[in-house]
């Protein structure tokens, strides 16, 4: 009897364990106490010209070992022009481990203007003034002139390139006219002849604050406006004011675009759906929206325990916390927005699990589109792998827009798996890569998300607010990301401090079929078809290559059949990443004579002969 008890409150104890599900993870923040309350600003430090660096198909335009980009909702660090071959660029970079000493280890943001080949880079503010980061970028593009604005932090400035391209920046402090001194975003509105700028107005990043400069940053103003401050201030309310851009709409005539500022509200109180298994806040996600600039009213997009059902799964939103989102106007004026999708499967009031999704939505359509694959939404060690930096789930996501209105592009950070196990480096830190989809009728269905070749590591990236053409039948997508081979985020304490690349990435698809056609520049060209090439040597005795091409993610299964029909060897069954593949064969076991062999990846069907001869 006493051993039956025994056993039985073990059982019960591993079952107390087993069913003890997840809590709801939580976000780390990057916290900055400006070196001095205002430093005086030297003449940016001359430009340099340098060839670019072309790896893996990707453009590597600088390194660091500052492995955190973002402390949340979206960073503005690429504008792309509407030819699609002149790029701006900002980035966060640092270089502590090769130069150990003030100023060359100061965290700096780093300029890039990149067209014919050529990367021009320069500090908008020089590392011999201050350390600097968390900043923003965007470009008038106006007929008669073309100018970078960059912003950035510790505490807030501005700087204005001094001609198109030049890399030179004049600039100035924000201080005067600001509260708060963290993560200003920038944006040009050239219908209204105004700069918006953006900005946590408090060190607990709790409060947003507004800015506009009418006269090219000569001088700054407040924009209090009531429905903000309301908002941001009600009990229970108040905002992750966190790299939040203002979104200029186009133009309609002569009128002015819409504006729009995306965030999250945290609040407080369990969520009834999910009793005590998230007891964090009463969170929503949103935006303020504005046609004048002046009055600004508040839309509700999602709410923490609003369902949403993926695959056969009934599933729960977590939008505080981990608030990564990227939103663009859309030619009609629609605005469009991809979210991580952090979401929590109630299995008993007290447990659960963590699922994960990229989610699309769009201004006028109910609930949110699925940008993942569904078939990726849960891994066991969803629950307990350790994630780099904030890039938990399907992590800091970022769209862009095709001028037909009907293209959308997304791409986001996503765990490795492999056996259906999450990827892990020491500690249990999750390995990344770039995923992407698109969809080709204005968000409403996507295709099968891929993962992007050569993005292994990938983290952060940001793009450009338009698709751009390439010939007759396709659209390239530019982005800039962080290839953080070293699993984890140095500055947290988490895996290995490494020098690490920043890179701008070109990704090509079919217009049509939405097939992705190349990565990086057109002489980096990887896939554009599916094909199966003629093995080598041919005939053979008795090794062969087989050779294949994919330009996505697929099923494939490749098998060798003799002339009766009959299967004799499978080569590959499983999923394979876009790109080419060989795979070698070897018959030294079969009788000499002609065999088939056939591939088969997703709706493409293709066979070949080759000759085994000994």
């Amino acid at each position: 009897m006493r051993k039956l008890i025994t056993s039985f409150l073990f059982l019960v104890f591993v079952l107390n364990i087993a069913n003890s599900g997840v809590k709801e993870r939580k976000a780390k923040r990057v916290v900055d106490q400006p070196l001095v309350s205002v430093y005086s600003i030297p003449e940016a430090t001359k430009p340099i010209n340098i060839k670019v660096n072309t790896i893996d198909g990707l453009t590597e335009f600088t390194k660091t070992d500052y492995d955190y980009w973002a402390n949340g909702g979206h960073i503005r660090s690429l504008v792309v022009n509407k030819a699609g071959d002149k790029v701006w660029i900002q980035v966060m970079e640092r270089d502590g481990i090769n130069n150990t000493a003030a100023p060359a280890n100061r965290r700096a943001i780093e300029y890039a203007y990149i067209t014919g080949g050529v990367v021009k880079k320069g500090y908008p503010i020089a590392k011999a003034s201050a350390s600097t980061g968390f900043g923003g970028i965007d470009v008038t593009q106006g007929a008669s002139v073309t100018l970078a604005m960059v912003v950035g932090h510790t505490p807030n400035w501005w700087a204005l390139e001094s001609g198109p391209g030049t890399a030179a920046f004049s600039a100035a402090n924000f201080t005067s006219v600001m509260k708060g001194s963290l993560d200003p975003e920038v944006s040009w509105d050239l219908g209204r002849g105004t700069v918006w700028v953006t900005s946590s107005a408090n060190a607990n990043r709790t409060n947003l604050e507004l800015l506009k400069t009418v006269d090219f940053g000569a001088t700054f103003t407040s924009v209090d406006t009531a429905m903000i401050t309301n908002k941001m201030t009600k009990k229970h309310y108040e905002a992750g004011a966190i790299h939040n851009k203002v979104e200029v709409g186009p133009m309609v005539g002569t009128t002015a675009g819409k504006l729009a500022i995306f965030t999250t509200l945290f609040g407080a109180g369990t969520i009834a759906p999910l009793g005590t298994a998230h007891t964090d806040s009463a969170d929503q996600i949103g935006y303020f929206s504005s046609t004048d600039g002046a009055t600004w009213t508040w839309t509700n997009v999602g709410k923490d325990g609003q369902e949403i059902v993926i695959g056969t799964d009934t599933l729960y939103h977590y939008f505080e916390n981990f608030s990564q989102y990227d939103y663009k106007y859309d030619k009609d004026g629609k605005l469009n927005a991809v979210i991580n999708g952090y979401l929590y499967k109630k299995l008993t009031d007290t447990t659960g699990q963590n699922h994960f999704a990229t989610l699309f939505w769009k201004e006028g359509v109910a609930g949110f589109k699925v940008v993942s694959n569904v078939a990726d939404k849960y891994y066991a060690g969803y629950d307990t792998y350790s994630f780099p930096g904030n890039a938990l789930g399907f992590a800091y996501p970022t769209l862009s827009l095709g001028y037909d209105n009907s293209t959308v592009f997304a791409t986001w950070s996503q765990p490795s798996v492999t056996g259906g196990k999450v990827d892990t480096a020491a500690g249990g830190i999750a390995k990344m890569d770039l995923w992407w989809n698109v969809s080709l009728d204005g968000g409403t269905t996507w295709k099968t998300a891929a993962k992007l070749a050569g993005t292994s590591g990938g983290l952060f990236a940001s793009a450009g607010a338009h698709l751009t053409p390439k010939g007759t039948n396709e659209l390239v997508a530019h982005f800039v990301f962080l290839q953080d081979t070293a699993a984890g985020c140095s500055v947290f304490g988490e895996g290995t401090r490494a020098l690490v690349p920043y890179k701008y990435a070109k990704v090509s698809f079919d217009k049509t079929s939405g097939a992705l056609t190349a990565i990086g520049d057109e002489n980096n060209f990887v896939v554009k078809n599916f094909s199966l090439e003629q093995n080598y040597p041919n005939p053979f005795n008795p090794a062969t290559t087989i050779k294949f091409n994919l330009p996505n993610s697929s099923n494939v299964s490749v098998k060798i059949y003799n002339m009766m029909g009959q299967e004799v060897a499978t080569l590959v069954n499983g999923m394979k990443e876009a790109g080419s593949h060989s795979i070698s064969f070897d018959g030294a076991k079969l009788a000499s004579g002609v065999y088939l062999y056939q591939i088969n990846a997703g709706s493409f069907q293709d066979v070949k002969k080759m000759i085994l001869m000994k």
